[in-house]
């Protein structure tokens, strides 16, 4: 199948999908939305139980999952940009929160890291929205040892690539060296990693060679798009809703790159980067949100762990 037929395809299922989620995952004409209801009533639980503190960062996960989903419904289901606009500010916020969080419980508790993928979409959200501070601790946090805060990532997945490639950037960026040793890197295993000459020529002025870097990136996405029907033996890197058509990898890369001062193309010629989850959203950096619910959760964990850097 051609690349411009497989993004047809999966714009056809996401917007069935839409349809078909209205009022569980999304909210319907009355605003019923089954899965924020439940989440709303497990954060209840800990606003209640203050002594579960240990399961926020969790829930923030949830809230930036939801947000980010919530986002590119608004965009492509409800043509609604300013929904959209604030509803990416929010799940990066939340993501954001969820890492910061998470660090410091390992600095405070048995250390548990979390997935690659989940710790560098939301690295890439932060740089989205133009908040590169926060990108920075949470690339930061990846690479400390937990008694600093850090530990986000505890060994990684050797199949998340397009992670270790976000993670690489952001060394390079930052001028850290990166022991590919330290976790389960791809290229310790019969993995194909697609990005070592793009991470050689990240920051390259030649923007024919980045718009060819583009459509490598784009391909490989589109390999990681399909469903697992057998999760002991299949694994895909962007398979889920809300990441099969939005290339966060390369627009991440590519804002980086912007905010640096290093042209980028002005127009793409994959496919997968000529739909609406593909295009930047305007006016970064984005107005950091001042969410009610992530501040009561916050000052749960500063009360039950006031050394805390929260």
């Amino acid at each position: 199948m051609s690349s411009n037929k497989q993004v047809l395809a999966l714009i056809r299922e996401m917007k069935k999908y839409y349809i078909e989620e209205k009022g569980w995952l999304y909210p319907d004409d009355t605003g019923k939305c089954g899965v924020w209801d439940m989440l709303q009533d497990d954060i209840q639980g800990v606003m209640e139980n203050p002594e579960k503190y240990y399961m926020i960062d969790d829930y923030l996960k949830a809230l930036s999952e939801w947000y980010l989903d919530y986002s590119q419904y608004a965009c492509v289901h409800l043509n609604d940009p300013v929904l959209q606009k604030t509803a990416f500010a929010q799940s990066a916020w939340c993501g954001y929160q969820a890492a910061k969080v998470k660090g410091e419980f390992n600095r405070f508790r048995n250390p548990l890291g979390m997935s690659s993928g989940e710790v560098l979409l939301f690295w890439s959200n932060c740089i989205l929205v133009g908040w590169f501070d926060e990108a920075i601790d949470i690339g930061e946090r990846c690479l400390k040892p937990a008694e600093k805060g850090g530990w986000l990532i505890r060994n990684g997945h050797a199949f998340d690539t397009a992670s270790f490639f976000l993670l690489e950037l952001h060394c390079l960026w930052q001028g850290i060296a990166f022991d590919k040793k330290a976790y389960s890197h791809p290229l310790f295993h019969d993995i194909p990693f697609i990005y070592t000459d793009i991470l050689k020529h990240w920051n390259t002025p030649d923007i024919d060679r980045v718009n060819d870097y583009i459509n490598q990136m784009a391909d490989y996405h589109l390999t990681q798009t399909e469903e697992e029907k057998d999760p002991d033996e299949d694994y895909f890197e962007f398979n889920n809703t809300y990441n099969q058509l939005y290339p966060y990898e390369i627009m991440a890369w590519l804002k980086l790159r912007e905010h640096l001062g290093i042209a980028n193309p002005t127009q793409f010629i994959h496919p997968l980067m000529n739909q609406p989850l593909a295009k930047f959203i305007p006016g970064t950096p984005l107005e950091k949100p001042d969410m009610e619910q992530v501040n009561a959760l916050l000052a749960i964990v500063r009360n039950a762990l006031p050394e805390a850097e929260i």
